[in-house]
C-alpha cells in the first residue's frame, strides 16, 4: 500500500476533521449521584441556579 503522509495531512488541513457521517442522536440517561449514598436534592437546586 502506497501511503503519502504529506498528501493526507494536506487533505486534513484543507477539509478539517469534522464529518457529518459521525453525527448521531445523543440518546441516553444522565444521572447525578452522591458518592456517599446520601439522598439529597441540594445538587439539583444548586445546578438550577447557575
Amino acid at each position: 500500500m502506497n501511503f503519502d503522509k504529506d498528501n493526507v495531512m494536506q487533505k486534513v488541513a484543507d477539509k478539517g476533521l469534522y464529518s457529518p457521517l459521525y453525527e448521531h442522536d445523543a440518546c441516553g440517561v444522565g444521572m447525578v449521584v452522591n458518592i456517599h449514598g446520601n439522598k439529597s436534592h441540594d445538587l439539583v437546586d444548586k445546578a438550577s441556579r447557575c
